[in-house]
C-alpha cells in the first residue's frame, strides 16, 4: 500500500515537472517570436521557436502516459533536469529581450537628440542667414549713397561676399540633409544675388552648368567666396567699354571628374595677364589662398576673354 502511495505522489511529481517544462518551452517560444519586433524577421530567432514547439510537442506522448498511469519509462532526476534547462532557456530569453529592449530605447533616444540637434541647427542656420541679409541690405544702401570710387566699390564688394555666405546658410536651413549643400542649388542662386548687387552688372548674361553634386558646408563656404571673387573682378573690370560684339556674358560650370571636382569660370571680357593672376588685388589674392585651402590646382586661361579652371578633392 505504501509503495503504491509513493508511486502515486511520483506520478503527480512526474505530470507537474513536465508540465512545467512544456509550459516554459512555449513560453521560450513566444519569447524567441516576439524578438521580432526589435531584430526584424530573422529566422534564428524562427528556428528557435520551432526547435521549442517541437521539443514541447515530443512531451506530449510522456505526458499522457503519465495521466493514464504509465510512467514507468520516465526518470525524476531526468525530468527535474529538464524542468531547469527550460527555466534557464526561458531566463536567457527574457535577458536577451531586455537587451534589445534597451538598445531601441538607446536608439530611439539618440534618434530624438539628433532630430532636436538638427532643429537647432537649422534655427541658427535660419538665423544667421537673416543676420546676413540685413548686414547686405545695410551695406548696399550705403553703398547706393556713395559716389562712384574706392569706398562704394569696396562696400559692394563685402555686401557681395555676404550674399554669397547668406545664401549658403539658406541652403543649409533647406538642406534635407544637414550640413550638406547642394551645388547645383546653391552656385545658380548666389550667381544671380551678386550680380543684383552690381547696378552695372544688369545687361551681363550669365549662366550655369553644374551637375547635382553635394558638398559639405565647408566647401561649399569656400566655393561660394571664390566665385563671388571671380564675378566681382569680371563686373569691375572684364568689361570697361562693354562689347561691340555681343553681350557681355559669365558663365559657371561645376563637374566631377573621377575623385576630383572641376569648377570653370568663364568671361568674355577683355582678360588678364594670368602672370598677374596671383600678385594684383586683394580679391585675386584670397582666391589664391581659397584654392590652396581646397588643396586645389588652378589655371588661367585669357585667350579668349577669361578663364578660371579650379580642380580639387572631392570630399
Amino acid at each position: 500500500m505504501h509503495y503504491l502511495v509513493c508511486v502515486m505522489e511520483t506520478t503527480t511529481y512526474l505530470i507537474i515537472i513536465v508540465s512545467v517544462s512544456m509550459i516554459l518551452q512555449l513560453m521560450t517560444a513566444v519569447m524567441a517570436l516576439w524578438l521580432t519586433r526589435y531584430t526584424g524577421r530573422r529566422y534564428s530567432w524562427l528556428l528557435i521557436a520551432l526547435a521549442l514547439i517541437l521539443m514541447t510537442a515530443r512531451r506530449v506522448a510522456p505526458l499522457i502516459e503519465l495521466l493514464r498511469g504509465d510512467g514507468s519509462e520516465l526518470h525524476f532526476s531526468f525530468e527535474i533536469t529538464g524542468m531547469v534547462l527550460s527555466s534557464c532557456m526561458l531566463a536567457g530569453m527574457v535577458g536577451v529581450r531586455r537587451i534589445f529592449k534597451e538598445k531601441r530605447s538607446a536608439e530611439e533616444e539618440n534618434r530624438l537628440l539628433l532630430a532636436e540637434k538638427e532643429t537647432l541647427l537649422r534655427e541658427t542656420n535660419h538665423r544667421i542667414k537673416n543676420n546676413m541679409n540685413t548686414m547686405a541690405i545695410l551695406l548696399e544702401m550705403q553703398a547706393d549713397k556713395m559716389d562712384p570710387g574706392t569706398g562704394k566699390s569696396a562696400l559692394e564688394e563685402a555686401a557681395g561676399r555676404t550674399e554669397s555666405m547668406m545664401v549658403l546658410y539658406d541652403q543649409l536651413y533647406h538642406a534635407e540633409h544637414t550640413g550638406q549643400v547642394s551645388l547645383a542649388e546653391y552656385i545658380p542662386d548666389m550667381l544671380d544675388r551678386i550680380l543684383g548687387i552690381f547696378p552695372q552688372a544688369s545687361d551681363i548674361i550669365h549662366s550655369t552648368d553644374v551637375e547635382d553634386i553635394e558638398v559639405d558646408a565647408r566647401t561649399a563656404s569656400v566655393l561660394g567666396i571664390l566665385v563671388n571673387e571671380l564675378v566681382t573682378n569680371s563686373v569691375k573690370y572684364a568689361f570697361p567699354d562693354r562689347l561691340t560684339g555681343g553681350s557681355p556674358s559669365i558663365r559657371v560650370s561645376v563637374h566631377r571628374t573621377d575623385d576630383m571636382l572641376v569648377l570653370e569660370y568663364s568671361d568674355n571680357g577683355i582678360g588678364i595677364n594670368p602672370a598677374h593672376v596671383r600678385t594684383e588685388g586683394f580679391g585675386l589674392q584670397l582666391v589664391d589662398t581659397l584654392v590652396d585651402q581646397l588643396k586645389g590646382t588652378l589655371s588661367v586661361d585669357s585667350g579668349n576673354g577669361l578663364c578660371y579652371r579650379l580642380s580639387f578633392p572631392a570630399r
